[in-house]
């Protein structure tokens, strides 16, 4: 009897969760459609959807979603996966997209905690709410996939460390489908020598990649492959005139050292900010050479990584960390939505120092005293401020300090002991 009593409760808890769920679903689906006339980003992926349905194969001709800017920028493959949402109307597409937003990022967010959470969960909790809240409600609100595909990656990060590499290789083959950064990881995998993982993601990436062969033909496929790399993936100036100010820090040490020509851009109000003047080819070129710092350093600590003795939890936390960190200060990247990314770091880096104590104080301190910042910026009333603040490169910094937690947890690791037996 104790045992059914078990299982009767089991059951009816998990069948409470799931009408809350429905009912929870029901009510976003209801929500996003009141909300759609006000959606950024979600109508490219109606209108391209419309297009493919329709029979169109130009994926990227202006006319395809909507008029330069709002163009279609994603790999072939993303089409053919929001292709079913052209079948509906655009309010119950939003409906349902802004409802799987919203319930992937309360389940990813629940989990990641559950996986991650340091001692002093008040702490923890306010440097996720100030230093990530922000970025994350803006990626609700234009409902840009760059969310879902942040929020996939954070989820394959928590399966990794958890030894669950079915679940994360697909986390990342789809997410990297869809948009290319998550794929960004097979060299850290390959640096800790996750063999099965690595294996993984490159066998369904493959096959995700190869999959508009079936619906374009070979010949079509590639050509349009070769599109989307000379307009989207090989033309990040292009990207960079099309949209905000770039938060790498090679544009903002350009804007730092030299006069820039804000004329090409949709925005063409924000402020010179130069602290010297130099040619732009010597600003652009110490901005390189920055991002070859990051990238040398990057390197060099997932080296170090790699002879910890620390279990994969720590390991997983503290590579993922460094990932996202790293990319958002090499970029191209514009502000608000993709520093979405900050998530990742904000709810990792914790985890990843609980095996150090010493510094797991400071670092709490250290993320809460960026999440102050952080908030106090986004509060700033008034268009003007917040585009000097662009132009500044606050939110690089504020990108720099992360990584820079990341390096420095990284680094802290404790490190395999060597063998004594030939030395004594």
């Amino acid at each position: 009897m104790p045992q059914a009593h078990r299982y009767a409760s089991t059951w009816r808890r998990s069948l409470l969760v799931a009408l809350a769920i429905l009912a929870s679903a029901g009510a976003l689906f209801f929500a996003g459609r009141a909300l759609a006339p006000h959606s950024i980003d979600f109508v490219v992926y109606h209108r391209a959807a419309r297009s493919l349905l329709a029979g169109r194969t130009d994926l990227y001709s202006p006319t395809f979603a909507l008029d330069p800017p709002m163009r279609y920028l994603y790999p072939p493959v993303f089409v053919l996966l929001v292709a079913p949402l052209g079948l509906l109307a655009y309010e119950n597409a939003f409906g349902l997209w802004f409802a799987l937003l919203v319930l992937a990022a309360a389940y990813v967010l629940v989990d990641a905690v559950r996986a991650w959470r340091p001692p002093g969960a008040w702490v923890y909790g306010l440097t996720i709410a100030f230093l990530a809240g922000p970025a994350l409600l803006y990626g609700l609100r234009s409902a840009n996939v760059h969310l879902l595909v942040v929020l996939m990656t954070i989820a394959a990060v928590v399966a990794w460390g958890r030894g669950r590499f079915a679940g994360a290789a697909v986390l990342v083959s789809v997410a990297g489908a869809m948009k290319v950064f998550p794929l960004y990881l097979l060299p850290f995998l390959v640096a800790l020598r996750e063999w099965k993982l690595t294996a993984r993601i490159a066998l369904l990436s493959t096959a995700l990649w190869t999959l508009p062969l079936a619906y374009f033909g070979p010949a079509r496929c590639v050509d349009l492959y070769g599109q989307w790399w000379r307009d989207v993936a090989g033309n990040v100036e292009r990207l960079r005139r099309e949209s905000r100010l770039d938060v790498s820090l090679e544009s903002a040490t350009v804007r730092w050292l030299s006069d820039v020509d804000y004329g090409p851009r949709i925005d063409r109000n924000y402020p010179q900010v130069h602290v010297v003047s130099v040619s732009p080819a010597w600003a652009r070129g110490a901005g390189k050479t920055l991002i070859g710092a990051v990238v040398l350093l990057t390197a060099v600590a997932v080296l170090r990584l790699r002879r910890s003795v620390a279990e994969r939890g720590a390991r997983a936390a503290a590579a993922g960390s460094l990932c996202l960190s790293a990319q958002l200060l090499v970029g191209p990247y514009t502000t608000l939505l993709y520093l979405s990314g900050w998530l990742l770091p904000v709810l990792a880096l914790p985890a990843a120092a609980a095996v150090q104590l010493p510094i797991l104080s400071r670092l709490r301190w250290s993320l809460l005293a960026l999440g102050i910042v952080n908030v106090v910026l986004v509060l700033v009333p008034g268009a003007a401020p917040h585009r000097a603040l662009e132009a500044w490169g606050v939110y690089t910094l504020i990108s720099a300090a992360l990584w820079s937690l990341s390096l420095w947890v990284a680094w802290r690791f404790p490190r395999r002991r060597c063998e004594h037996a030939g030395r004594v």
